[in-house]
């Protein structure tokens, strides 16, 4: 948020916060970055603040305007990771349950067998229980949901923040708006509290030069 002054007052501040909107095709004007033709544009209510830009311009570019998310996306982001970890732990565990059905099968027809004095022989270790598959089924239904949610809201969204630079350049125009405005109240309202008859006073006409000498009319 910044606040825009001018030596005689302060105005409201603006925040970095740009709608995105749509304008009829004649209203369309030429775009800030590449000078072409666009109905699109970013408008900041705070400001006022407005000026036109072409769509492809807010797609993956940093440097001139970033969506602006809600924070109902960037939980959603932050929950990814938690629930892939989680994925990934059952995959391995139910993977490994196959592994140890597989040993145990291959000790009942003779060919393995645990040598005598193992910790890990058969009897002395209670099998590990394996994942409900219902339990990796919901989690994964659960990540693809949150997927397609993320999805949605990256496509809903019409809010950005302008880059440091270019938001900078927006406030300094607007702040040279109001100043100029200003001036211009201050001189009108001179000219207006200024009375007449002293404005009269004031102002010299010309003489006519007393060395010409007018000639009689014939």
């Amino acid at each position: 948020v910044v606040d825009i002054q001018t030596p005689t007052g302060r105005f409201p501040p603006m925040k970095n916060e740009y709608t995105k909107k749509k304008v009829s095709r004649k209203d369309r004007k030429a775009c800030l970055i590449c000078q072409n033709p666009t109905e699109t544009v970013l408008f900041n209510a705070s400001g006022p603040d407005w000026f036109y830009t072409c769509d492809l311009h807010l797609v993956d570019n940093p440097q001139f305007a970033q969506p602006l998310y809600p924070k109902e996306y960037h939980d959603l982001l932050a929950g990814l990771k938690t629930l892939k970890d989680r994925i990934e732990a059952l995959e391995r565990k139910q993977a490994g349950g196959w592994d140890q059905w597989i040993g145990k099968w291959l000790d009942k027809d003779g060919k393995q067998k645990p040598k005598e004095g193992d910790k890990e022989a058969e009897g002395d270790k209670e099998p590990e229980k394996e994942a409900p598959k219902d339990t990796l089924l919901q989690l994964k239904k659960q990540y693809q949901d949150s997927l397609d949610r993320i999805a949605l809201l990256k496509q809903k969204s019409n809010t950005y923040t302008l880059y440091d630079l270019v938001y900078q350049s927006r406030v300094d125009r607007l702040r040279k708006l109001a100043q100029l405005k200003e001036k211009k109240r201050i001189e009108q309202q001179s000219y207006t509290n200024t009375d007449p008859h002293q404005l009269l006073q004031s102002v010299q006409f010309p003489e006519v030069p007393k060395d010409i000498v007018q000639k009689p009319s014939s």
